[in-house]
């Protein structure tokens, strides 16, 4: 995270994923499902000593990817 100010900072996060292998194919035996990396962003300000306001971006390239397969 970065501190903008005293009160306010922005962040992110990048999530990467190797290629997987698809439920019941422990032998490897067809092409895996594809790896893929999703970028997150976020930001709080702090109003006062008992409330923060917090926003979170998810996906911010709006891609869908694979997460499992049979």
């Amino acid at each position: 995270d970065y501190f903008l100010t005293a009160k306010w900072s922005v962040g992110g996060d990048l999530i990467a994923v190797s290629d997987q292998v698809f439920f019941g194919d422990e032998a490897n035996n067809s092409k895996p499902l594809g790896g893929y990396a999703r970028v997150d962003l976020r930001t709080t300000y702090q109003a006062t000593d008992n409330i923060q306001l917090y926003g979170l971006l998810r996906n911010v390239f709006d891609t869908e990817y694979g997460v499992y397969g049979t």
